[in-house]
């Protein structure tokens, strides 16, 4: 599987997004992009994909793809994925920015944007925005 940067992906039933942190490609869970912020001291960073691949690649990785939880979004956590309620298909990942304010990222955005651009979009505060369903990334092999 080719990497590229938003990405979502699973291997072994565990599911993972490519990412772009302050210039470094980053492989994570949910819950990892969601504490980045907080905990980007501790991750290695790589300076391109083909760094990323060639580190972290694996033969099993398979795509992955949203499957609805019943989630509600007063008991989200970080790393946790809500569809937006105004657009249907439109997934945010709950985030927290190193203050530990909680915003909302657009996982879509994240094919062309750092994710320290998108945590301090005004428009994403928590709270500001209306979701619905929660969902999770799925492979369709595992359960």
């Amino acid at each position: 599987m080719i990497y590229s940067q938003g990405k979502v992906l699973s291997s072994l039933g565990i599911s993972y997004i490519i990412f772009k942190y302050k210039g470094k490609f980053y492989i994570d869970t949910p819950k990892g992009v969601g504490n980045m912020a907080l905990m980007a001291s501790c991750k290695t960073g790589y300076d391109t994909l083909e760094e990323l691949h060639e580190a972290t690649g694996s033969p099993i990785d398979l795509p992955a793809f949203y499957l609805h939880v019943a989630n509600k979004p007063e008991n989200a956590e970080l790393g946790d994925i809500f569809e937006e309620e105004l657009l249907d298909g439109n997934y945010m990942i709950l985030c927290s920015k190193k203050c530990g304010k909680r915003v909302w990222v657009d996982v879509d955005a994240l094919k062309n944007n750092d994710l320290n651009y998108l945590l301090h979009l005004k428009c994403n505060r928590y709270g500001k925005l209306k979701l619905k369903k929660g969902a999770i990334l799925y492979d369709g092999m595992s359960f």
